[in-house]
């Protein structure tokens, strides 16, 4: 099958998925295909229910609500991609950026190209790399590895392993992860989105950061996406 129809196919299932399980589908979705990764970008992502919890300053529900929902309809997901793709899905991670109502999903294959070859040099790499280890660095630690990948003109991936500090290895101990991931992404993604210098790396505006946390085998995703070239 070729990769625009391969896209199509898993754009129009993971449409349908969310319309019938949120009770609103996306405006549009989005398929990145490259290395192990399918990246999913879903735009104008917001039921009304949300948006009114939105306007209450009950962002923390939406978020909570949304984990539940994704834990519950990624077997779906999965199984999917399986079937379009042929490939096995080892590792999802997912965000949302409620503000500009958009979100990403990020499957990781267990064959490192089992959708082509990723690029993972760039002009930027270095100076993207040591940006984002200084934002490691304020909020928890430096990786103890980092690996970049451009998924497409619009899409650039920076994986880590090697992140969490000893307090949050005890939270996960505890059986605290749904609270840790919570602060997690409200620290981090403050920072990200506070960073001025993304703009200046890429030579582009970035539109949108996404972040996610895979806590007990502490690995984390970053998703950039970006304004078209010029």
């Amino acid at each position: 099958m070729p990769a625009s129809a391969v896209d199509k196919e898993i754009a129009g299932y993971i449409g349908r998925l969310v319309r019938d399980s949120m009770g609103r589908g996306p405006k549009s979705v989005n398929i990145s295909l490259s290395g192990p990764f399918v990246v999913i970008y879903l735009r104008d992502l917001l039921s009304p229910m949300e948006e009114i919890l939105l306007d209450e300053g009950q962002e923390r529900t939406v978020v909570t609500t949304r984990e539940v929902w994704m834990k519950r309809i990624l077997p779906d997901i999965r199984a999917a991609i399986k079937l379009i793709t042929h490939q096995d899905v080892v590792e999802v991670y997912y965000d949302w950026s409620l503000h500009n109502r958009s979100g990403t999903i990020v499957g990781v294959a267990a064959e490192p190209d089992a959708f082509g070859v990723a690029s993972k040099e760039s002009p930027y790499k270095d100076e993207l790399l040591r940006e984002v280890d200084m934002i490691s660095q304020a909020v928890q630690k430096s990786p103890d590895s980092m690996s970049l990948y451009e998924i497409d003109s619009r899409t650039v991936v920076v994986t880590r392993e090697g992140i969490l500090v000893p307090i949050e290895k005890e939270l996960l101990r505890l059986h605290h992860e749904v609270l840790l991931k919570y602060a997690k992404r409200e620290l981090e993604k403050r920072h990200l989105h506070n960073d001025d210098r993304f703009d200046l790396i890429f030579q582009r505006k970035v539109v949108d950061i996404f972040a996610d946390w895979l806590l007990e085998s502490d690995k984390s995703v970053i998703v950039f996406k970006l304004n078209p070239s010029q």
